[in-house]
């Protein structure tokens, strides 16, 4: 027995070939495939003791360095007080003692006050500024309009504003959208190899996406395309063509949106590698959303 998927949605069982319900157009879900470990972290080998090897070669290195540092300091030292001709001739330096000689102080001496006529008074006056300012405390006047005899001050009153009277609204209605007219159902004639299966012929569109299911395959089979057309007995539109077949899966998903109400065909032609086609299959719906 063939193998089976269940659709999530409505709950149909559908052939494990088809990868859309047929019923509501819902996708076929398969589950993740679980990913094998890789064998390049299995086999990769730990670097703990290269790590310990480079620690232990650069603490050697600074060991040497610190050696080295310190014998060529001993070697400079010892080394600085000896002369090719001898030892160096010690020579007493004697400190010399300067000794800072103060400078003279400057002395200021007042030159004697001048007689100035009419100074005595000016410094009375200046004095008696002094206390007169000390004693005089500062203040604000305060602005008191005047008015005349009788007359009194009020200030204006505020003139209410008159509140607006709510009338009465009228509450808007819904209008019901007009039943599009349906169809008689055209009469599917569909080869077997070029067939709409989903939906029916006659049925409406309730909803905004739609599933368009069928049947594009034929013997040295080369591409399919669709055409829909809005008024029975008129002219086809081309809509969409593709070059892989299909075997009773998806052909389309319809916006019903972008579709006027009312009725709303679709034709399908399935063509070979010669350029020959089998009659086209042409069925109608009514698009009611």
């Amino acid at each position: 027995m063939a193998e089976q998927w269940t659709c999530p949605r409505c709950q149909q069982t559908n052939a494990n070939e088809m990868h859309f319900c047929p019923n509501c157009g819902t996708a076929k879900t398969t589950l993740p495939q679980p990913v094998a470990a890789s064998s390049e972290n299995k086999s990769a080998p730990p670097k703990s003791g290269r790590r310990w090897l480079w620690t232990i070669a650069i603490g050697l290195w600074l060991v040497g360095c610190a050696v080295l540092a310190v014998g060529g300091g001993i070697w400079l030292s010892r080394s600085g007080g000896v002369n090719e001709t001898g030892p160096i001739a010690q020579v007493e330096i004697t400190p010399v003692v300067v000794t800072a000689t103060p400078l003279p102080t400057a002395t200021f001496t007042p030159l004697p006050p001048t007689a100035t006529p009419g100074s005595a008074t000016s410094t009375s006056t200046i004095a008696a500024q002094t206390e007169s300012s000390e004693s005089i405390t500062e203040t604000l006047p305060t602005n008191t309009p005047l008015s005349k005899a009788g007359d009194q001050l009020a200030l204006p009153s505020a003139t209410p504003t008159p509140s607006a009277t709510p009338t009465a609204t009228s509450t808007p209605t819904n209008t019901p959208k007009p039943a599009a007219p349906r169809p008689a159902p055209a009469v599917s004639n569909c080869p077997p190899g070029a067939q709409i299966t989903s939906p029916a012929p006659g049925d409406s569109f309730t909803q905004r996406y739609n599933y368009i299911l069928g049947i594009a395959n034929i013997p040295q089979f080369h591409h399919w395309r669709i055409e829909y057309s809005t008024s029975p007995g008129g002219g086809w539109n081309y809509l969409l063509e593709r070059d892989y077949p299909v075997d009773n899966d998806k052909l389309i998903m319809l916006d019903a949106r972008t579709v006027p109400r009312g009725p709303y065909g679709l034709r399908l032609t399935v063509v070979d590698v010669t350029g020959n086609y089998p009659e086209p299959c042409e069925v109608w719906f009514v698009n009611a959303y």
